[in-house]
């Protein structure tokens, strides 16, 4: 359909230029600039045209390749979705702990080591989205910490390695905390399907020694 449209006009050009070119050259000199005119328009048209034809080609390509993912799921059926790798537990490893950055002795945040299992306990790298907060527990809970991890970013923290299969999440304290002792409560949604999961884990860390100051209880008289 495109060739055919470039042709009719490629033809009504020609016819065109012919009459342009009569008509110049039987009425003013005008007919030679009229004629490079023309054929700037051709040579436009053609490039239009090859770009045209280019796009039908990747057009048709897309075209089928959908057609053939279409033919595949339709033979697989409904119960693919039941054949694919999902999420059926998390949790934390046991190396989840405080971390520090620099020489003091003190920790600056938790490293959360998650690991979402499969339906045969087999831990997998499933995408998802991470909802990490860090309470103190001693009277009313206060958050100390928090961090929400996107998908795209979950991705990268993901560590593989001998025995290692978890992700490596760092989330630091947003308030120094007083006690040593910190609930980590994550959130994972699996991506595929949407489900919900959660887990936590009773963690030591290391906090600044509080200093408090001396106090005198004898006083002196003169």
């Amino acid at each position: 359909m495109v060739r055919k449209s470039f042709r009719d006009i490629l033809t009504l050009v020609v016819v065109s230029l012919a009459y342009g070119v009569v008509s110049g050259c039987a009425t003013s000199g005008q007919g030679a600039k009229r004629l490079v005119e023309y054929q700037n328009q051709i040579l436009q048209l053609k490039s239009e045209n090859q770009k045209l034809t280019q796009q039908i080609v990747v057009d048709n390509q897309t075209i089928a390749t959908q057609n053939q993912q279409i033919a595949n799921l339709q033979r697989l059926g409904p119960e693919r979705f039941a054949k694919l790798t999902r999420v059926a537990s998390i949790q934390l490893d046991r190396v989840t702990g405080g971390y520090h950055e620099g020489a003091h002795a003190y920790d600056d945040g938790v490293v959360i080591y998650l690991q979402p299992f499969d339906g045969s306990g087999q831990a997998i790298k499933a995408a998802g989205s991470v909802r990490v907060r860090l309470f103190e527990l001693t009277g009313e809970p206060r958050l100390v910490g928090e961090v929400n991890i996107r998908p795209d970013e979950l991705e990268k923290m993901w560590i593989s390695r001998f025995w290692t299969n978890h992700y490596a999440i760092r989330c630091p304290f947003s308030k120094r905390p007083n006690s040593a002792h910190i609930t980590v409560h994550v959130d994972f949604m699996e991506l595929l399907t949407g489900k919900p999961f959660a887990a936590e884990k009773l963690v030591d860390v290391k906090i600044p020694p509080t200093t408090v100051p001396a106090t005198s209880g004898v006083s002196q008289t003169r």
